[in-house]
This record gives structure tokens, sequence and C-alpha cells, in this order.
């Protein structure tokens, strides 16, 4: 009888819930394989969803998410912004453990949230959450004991809110792969005193697109000179295409500012060298047309080239300058920064640098051997000079 009351009485949860969370998360399998210079392989690459099913539904929702809205998913979408917002209102406040798995299992059910999480945050902003005992340690183990990508940024934007900076080491750590940098970089902004530093960090240890997203906002914030001077010799390098950070990494590094000194090391005229080739080849974003300060600084390049252009690569790059020239010349709408008398003086000093016999015994050194790797930007150069490539 006793026994019989006790498990009367004895309180009980009305649901079963399933764990979500896993020792094997993402936040776990990228530490495991950072190598010895503190970046992930080239070649890594992040393991499937685990998707874990907290859930029974007899019926699947369609993915409005994995695709840019169309005609009549926006209210549908605006509704389950503003479920979600209620779900982590009552899990901030209660910690409730089957609200906290309604959340992980809606948020999973889609193949991409990237249309879902900008709303969702500016949805939040209307709530006064309760960031302890409950909303930070349900963050924390989106980010990092999951096993879900949609998880996992959920996770990094909702810490980022949480003001708690003890997560930061490891959201560096978690910014390194590319699937996840863009909402590091969001979290940093929001949680680092000082962003840059952190974000430089973070910058030197990644490529593609997540450096790509990250540079573009460091750039926009950077006030110390040792940000600037990476930005112009690293920073715009990546394994897309340079040209998408060119421009913004020779605006903010203070391109034009540093080639107007009377001397620069070789180090500086090779990284403008490169910018200014993408911003003058054909490509997929902002050219040499978008850079405000593009007279200033190809002057002044075009002065310091006297002393540095002694690469192939430099005769190429000299020649790409003087047909820019050539048709700013006969521009008749071009920008006043550009005078005829401006780009006389820079077409006369071009021709002195590669008129030179030099090159062309440079060139024909070159040729004889198919097998120098710059054998193909001799021929290019050969072309320009009118030679015989064979």
């Amino acid at each position: 009888m006793i026994k019989w009351l006790s498990r009367l009485l004895k309180p009980r949860d009305k649901v079963a819930v399933a764990e979500w969370r896993t020792k094997h998360s993402h936040y776990r399998n990228i530490i495991s394989s950072i190598d010895t210079s503190g970046k992930l392989p080239y070649e890594y690459v992040l393991p499937d969803n685990i998707k874990i099913d907290v859930q029974e539904k007899k019926e699947k929702k369609a993915s409005i998410y994995s695709v840019i809205f169309e005609f009549g998913q926006e209210e549908s979408a605006l509704r389950e912004i503003k479920e979600l917002a209620k779900k982590l209102q009552d899990i901030a406040v209660t910690g409730n453990k089957e609200t906290a798995a309604e959340f992980y299992n809606t948020i999973t059910k889609y193949e991409d949230i990237i249309n879902l999480i900008d709303p969702f945050l500016e949805e939040i902003s209307n709530y006064s959450l309760v960031i302890e005992p409950n909303l930070f340690a349900f963050a924390n183990d989106m980010a990092l004991n999951t096993a879900h990508k949609n998880s996992v940024k959920f996770g990094i934007a909702i810490l980022g809110l949480c003001q708690n900076q003890v997560v930061i080491e490891k959201l560096k750590l978690l910014g390194l792969h590319d699937e996840f940098t863009l909402y590091t970089v969001i979290a940093l902004l929001n949680l680092c005193e000082n962003p840059e530093n952190d974000l430089l960090e973070v910058g030197q240890k990644v490529n593609g697109w997540g450096k790509i997203q990250l540079v573009d906002r460091l750039a926009r914030i950077c006030k110390s000179e040792k940000v600037k001077e990476w930005l112009i010799t690293d920073g715009y390098k990546n394994s897309v295409h340079n040209q998408y950070l060119a421009c913004t990494c020779a605006t903010y590094g203070d391109l034009s500012k540093k080639l107007e000194a009377k001397n620069i090391d070789p180090e500086l005229y090779i990284a403008a060298s490169e910018i200014l080739d993408v911003l003058l080849s054909p490509g997929p974003c902002e050219d040499i047309s978008c850079y405000e300060d593009a007279h200033k600084t190809l002057i002044s390049f075009i002065k310091h080239s006297y002393q540095h252009a002694n690469h192939i690569k430099d005769f190429i790059l000299l020649h790409k300058v003087k047909v820019y020239l050539n048709k700013m010349l006969l521009d008749t709408e071009r920008e006043n920064k550009w005078s005829d008398r401006k780009i006389t003086d820079c077409l006369v000093t071009i021709a002195k640098i590669i008129d030179c016999d030099t090159w062309k015994v440079i060139i024909t050194n070159i040729l004889v051997n198919p097998y120098d790797k710059n054998y193909p930007h001799a021929r290019e150069a050969a072309a320009l000079m009118g030679l015989t490539a064979t």
C-alpha cells in the first residue's frame, strides 16, 4: 500500500524527452582535426549532419528555407520565427527540456537556415531574455554539443547575445570552418572588447568564403596598423577569387597612403602588384573603377616600379596599367582625378621602365625552358614585346 501511494504521488515527466546532445559534435570533430599550424587541413570535410529525432511526427514539413522565399511563403516563415522566439523565451525562463528538444527539432528539419536566422535574431530582440542560468547553457550545448550544422549556427548566434566571454576561444575554433565563420564573426563582434585582434587571429587561419566574410567585416572596423598591414599583405588572398577582397583591403588597409612613402620594401610592392593586377582584370566583383584612391595608388606604384619592377609579372602588369591609362586618356567623361597631364606623365614613366633591353633578356632566358614556372608569363610578355615565343 505504501509503495503504491509513493508511486502515485511521485512526480513524473509527462513525456520522455530524447537526448539531442552528443559527444560526437561538430565542435569536437573540428578541434581534433586542427593541424600543428592551428588550421584545418585543406582536405578537411565536416562530417554529415547527425539528425537526432527528438519528436515523432506523422508528416514531415517541407523546407521553406532551403531556397529563397517564394510568393506566399513569407507568412509561414514569420509564424515559424515567432514560435521559435517563444520557445527560446520559455527555455530562458524555465529551462524546460521538452521545449529545448522541440527547438532543436524545428531548426534541424531544414536543409539550411540562412533565411531564418537573421529575422529570428531580430524577433528575439523584442524579448527581454534572461541569460542565466538556462539560456547560456542551452546555446552553449547547441554550439558545442550537437552534430547538426543548423544547431551549431543557432548556438553561435545566441551565444553572441549572451555576453559571456568564457566561450570566445571555443567560438574562434568553430570559426575555423567556413560553414561557421560568418556566425562566429558576428558573435565575436558582440562579445569581444577588442574584436580586431580576435578576428585577425581567425582570419589568419581561414580561407575561401569564410575568409571573405570575415575580412569584409574586419576591414570596416580596423584601426590598428597591425591589421591594416595584414589586409594589404595577406588579407585579400583567398581560394575563391582575390578580387572579392582586393578593393576592400586596398581601401581600409590604406594602400595609397603606404605607397606615398619615398621608399617601400619589396613585400609591399609585391602585395600592391597583386591587388592592382586583380583590380585591373575582369572578375566577379569590384574592380579598379570602384577603388576611390586608384589614381593616387597607380601614380605612386608606377614611381616605385623604377626600383622594384624586376619580375616578368611586373612587366605584364605595367603593360596592363598602360592599357588602362590609354583608355582613360580617351575617355572624355572620366573623373577629374585624372588629368591629361597626370596620365601622360604616368605613360612616359611606364615606357621608360618597360622599354629597357633587360626585359628581353629575362624573357628569352625563360622561354628556353618550357618547365620554368614562369614560362606561361614569359610567353605572354613575349607577345606584348612582339617577340616570337616557341
